[in-house]
């Protein structure tokens, strides 16, 4: 027994639910930083220059505890130098203990003056 096209019928899904549950499942913080010396990300043997800039850091939600928990997943580093309107053109994805640790050193810097 096959069914006609005619009575086939949409599979309609209310999807308004699963937005609110996929937005609450993670965030994102847009924060600006300022390195006050050349920095470097990582190993790498690049060095940007000083300045202010974008940084997005995307969370998740740890599931699986009575209280929302977020954790850092990765975080966008905009080289657009906004202190200085410097438009590099990119964005690097660091993550978040790399991100860290450069300002750490641009702020151990700054102690040591």
């Amino acid at each position: 027994m096959t069914k006609s096209i005619k009575n086939l019928q949409p599979n309609i899904v209310d999807v308004s639910n699963l937005r609110k549950r996929v937005e609450t499942m993670s965030k994102i913080e847009k924060t600006m930083v300022t390195f006050r010396f050349p920095f470097s990300i990582g190993d790498s043997e690049i060095s940007y220059p000083p300045g202010t800039y974008w940084i997005e850091t995307d969370y998740e939600l740890l599931a699986g505890i009575s209280f929302p928990v977020y954790r850092r997943k990765k975080v966008l580093l905009h080289m657009a130098n906004a202190s200085e309107n410097i438009a590099m053109g990119m964005t690097l994805i660091v993550e978040p203990h790399l991100m860290d640790d450069a300002i750490d050193r641009d702020n151990a810097v700054v102690a040591r003056m």
